[in-house]
């Protein structure tokens, strides 16, 4: 839990030092099994940081294991009322595509606070600043921030060009929400651009839950290990 405090003080200051205030979330160090408390604990945190006019943006201190269940605990009038950029990764998907489908608000699948702002990100500090400055751009002005160069060397896996609403997050996460009220309708997969990022999961079932999305006319997929999954493939006697 120290160690986890201090990534948060870090990844605050890093705010700070962007010329930010910061303010924590009131569940932030409780502790209730894998959560930060009872399923209506973050939905309460969550609600009243939309309702503060003093909270211009939130951004999540780390992945959402809860954030399933707290769902059904947001007030997505209120939220759909007093919109705001609200930034975070992984299972942070839950609650960027229940917002959206729910009350429209377009999520940020950024850094959290503690798993990415905190650390260099394997980036070199020319190439943190200009991932810092583009967040700061988004955050404090109106105009579109236009082409983004990328941070890293892309792979192309079939040459071409497209474009359309930018939709997705962790895979698994998405995958999950089907069925259930806060998933969008396929519709709105059609011609999307579609990214994803997903962390010690198989290839067989990242094909899966990639098949149940087939709609997409582009996907922006993360580095991955061609040669572990062909290993794990190998050791599964699949050819």
């Amino acid at each position: 839990m120290d160690a986890q405090r201090d990534r948060l003080a870090r990844g605050a200051r890093l705010l700070q030092k962007m010329g930010f205030r910061t303010k924590d979330g009131v569940t932030i160090g409780r502790r209730r099994w894998w959560s930060a408390g009872t399923p209506a604990e973050p939905a309460a945190d969550i609600n009243a940081m939309f309702a503060d006019p003093e909270v211009r943006a939130i951004i999540a201190h780390t992945g959402g294991f809860s954030a399933m269940v707290v769902l059904d605990k947001l007030d997505y009038a209120l939220i759909g009322a007093q919109p705001k950029p609200f930034l975070g990764m992984s299972d942070i998907t839950l609650y960027h595509l229940a917002l959206f489908a729910r009350c429209s608000l377009v999520g940020f699948h950024a850094d959290d606070l503690t798993e990415g702002l905190h650390v260099p990100l394997g980036l070199d500090e020319a190439r943190r600043g200009t991932l810092l400055a583009l967040y700061k751009r988004l955050l404090t002005e109106p105009d579109p921030v236009g082409p983004v160069a990328p941070l890293t060397t892309w792979e192309a896996w079939r040459d071409g060009q497209a474009s359309g609403p930018l939709l997705g997050g962790s895979l698994k996460r998405l995958a999950a929400l089907a069925g259930i009220p806060y998933f969008l309708s396929l519709a709105a997969f059609d011609g999307a651009l579609f990214f994803w990022e997903e962390i010690d999961e198989t290839l067989y079932d990242i094909t899966l839950n990639l098949h149940k999305l087939r709609h997409p006319v582009g996907i922006l997929l993360p580095r991955t290990d061609r040669q572990e999954w062909e290993q794990e493939d190998r050791e599964r006697g699949h050819t």
